[in-house]
């Protein structure tokens, strides 16, 4: 049997229904009020997020606290600011070392505010790319360096020109891993210990898909802050690269220790920071590496021995169509640049006559002192003999 409603009955129960709809109706605007307001809170990028500049750690105040914090996340592996664009101080554009040293004129040597937003919460107003000027006065510079396979012990001195005073250095280099292996940096003897620094970091990655070798430094960094700094100076010696070539290295080569932003986790960088808190890009100059194979000079033959048999087979190359010689520069016994008949008699005359003694590397093995025009195809085998 089926029940009849009345007409009032009817009209209610459709009026409880568009009740329903609009209670279901109200739940989903609410739901979705409450996605979109997850979604801007959280899924939005960084700049659109809420936060005080400076304020690193994301407690709510502005002190030494955020500059270990930073310090901690760039250096020793910590964790990275809740929002990163709160921890670009000097907003900048990327979390540095500048922002430290930013935090901490600020904080007790009456430094500059940081830029908005601060001292209130707010959304970042300059949101972009990290990109400081370069500083034409700042040079950091290594030298370019001859070397031969198997070669130990190096080391390069990394130096530093500024016009200015420096709070803050970062260096960071990358090398090929098959040629070099870089050690680390002394700075024992270097402008960081006469300056006093108190915060100096590296770090060293032989990881061939990302090998990099990074050095970082903050002068005036423990309590008290008291406003010393590096001095301006030409050619200090901000540290020295250890390095060695390995044994199996290609000779000859070029290769280069090379100046490169964005290498590890957090990134790494190449600047300064100067006294007020300020981050700048210096010019940098150096650090080719020209792998070079030795040789003993009149060897010409190439079987580490020098005597008449290394006469017949320049003989042998200038007159009778003979094998080339493995490496021009041995065969050039008088070291004019030039190979022919005036060698091999050079070296009859040294080794029957008491002539004079070929030019070096003579008697043990070497690189070349002189540039012209000869080279050597192949690494000697008797290197270091």
């Amino acid at each position: 049997m089926t029940e009849v409603l009345p007409s009032s009955d009817v009209g209610g129960a459709m009026g409880f229904s568009r009740l329903d709809r609009r209670k279901r109706m109200l739940r989903v605007s609410v739901t979705v009020l409450i996605l979109a307001t997850w979604t801007v809170l959280v899924v939005s990028p960084l700049e659109a997020q809420m936060f005080i500049r400076g304020d690193a750690n994301g407690d709510g105040n502005l002190n030494l606290d955020d500059s270990v914090f930073l310090a901690a996340y760039l250096y020793s592996g910590g964790a990275p600011p809740p929002v990163e664009s709160a921890g670009n101080a000097n907003d900048n554009g990327a979390v540095e070392l500048g922002d430290i040293t930013t935090i901490l004129e600020f904080a007790f040597l009456s430094g500059s505010f940081p830029p908005a937003p601060f001292p209130f919460p707010g959304t970042d107003p300059t949101p972009g790319p990290f990109d400081p000027p370069l500083d034409p006065m700042v040079e950091i510079s290594l030298p370019d360096q001859k070397v031969v396979p198997g070669q130990s012990g190096l080391s390069l001195q990394l130096s530093i020109s500024t016009a200015s005073v420096l709070n803050g250095v970062e260096v960071a280099l990358t090398y090929d891993p098959a040629t070099i292996t870089v050690e680390g940096f002394d700075v024992g003897n270097s402008i960081l210990g006469t300056a006093g620094a108190e915060f100096i970091r590296q770090e060293v990655s032989t990881d061939p898909a990302d090998p990099y070798a990074w050095l970082g430094a903050i002068v005036d960094w423990a309590t008290p802050i008291d406003g010393h700094f590096m001095p301006a100076g030409d050619d200090l010696p901000l540290a020295l690269l250890q390095i060695s070539i390995d044994p199996a290295a290609n000779a000859p080569q070029v290769t280069q220790i090379a100046y490169t932003d964005g290498v590890g986790s957090p990134p790494k960088r190449n600047l300064v920071v100067l006294n007020d808190g300020e981050t700048r890009r210096p010019s940098t100059t150096g650090g080719m590496i020209e792998v070079e194979v030795v040789f003993i000079r009149s060897d010409s033959n190439h079987d580490c021995v020098v005597d008449v048999s290394d006469v017949i087979y320049s003989v042998s190359w200038l007159f009778q169509g003979g094998p080339d010689h493995p490496c021009d520069d041995a065969a050039d016994t008088n070291n004019d640049g030039i190979i022919n008949l005036a060698d091999p008699v050079y070296l009859l005359n040294y080794l029957f006559q008491d002539g004079p003694a070929p030019s070096e590397p003579f008697p043990l093995s070497g690189l070349d002192p002189d540039s012209d025009a000869l080279d050597c195809a192949q690494q000697s085998a008797c290197a270091g003999m």
